[in-house]
């Protein structure tokens, strides 16, 4: 299935099952996809008209460093999803900014709690999580500023 994010999407992240690549939490469901979860993301930035490398060249400028980027599918409605991790880790989940409910550490790992109530499991420290919710902040206020002044 050719996936593309969209509003209801909470989170995707990266599974082996079977031939399925992705793992999809969208509201109140879970599907799988045989796409990778970078190729989805990619493909989502385009069906929006954006490209994914265009958008990765904006946000290393604003926030000055080049890994664990946020990635602003469609600022116009509200889109932004934020790693767990490096990209090139097969343990990245990627969040929706904005489908974030809560998150706490259990037992050495964060539940990050979706808007829905699903949860996820990550390797991702407390602080960390929070650096990327803040970075994400940035980006956010960033295009505030560009659409809305």
């Amino acid at each position: 299935m050719n996936y593309i994010i969209n509003e209801q999407t909470q989170a995707i992240a990266t599974v082996r099952l079977g031939d399925n690549r992705t793992k999809i939490y969208e509201m109140n469901n879970v599907m799988f996809s045989k796409t990778n979860p970078l190729t989805i993301l990619k493909n989502s930035c385009e069906k929006f008209g954006y490209s994914l490398l265009s958008w990765r060249e904006l946000i290393e400028k604003q926030l000055q460093r080049s890994s664990k980027l946020p990635i602003p599918i469609s600022p116009s409605k509200g889109i932004f999803f934020v790693p767990t991790t490096s990209d090139r880790n097969e343990q990245c989940v990627w969040v929706s900014y904005y489908h974030v409910n809560s998150y706490f550490e259990e037992n050495k790992q964060l539940n990050i709690v979706l808007q829905d109530g699903q949860s996820i499991l990550s390797d991702i420290s407390l602080n960390q999580f929070k650096l990327q919710l803040k970075r994400t902040c940035i980006i956010i206020a960033y295009f505030y500023r560009l659409f809305n002044i």
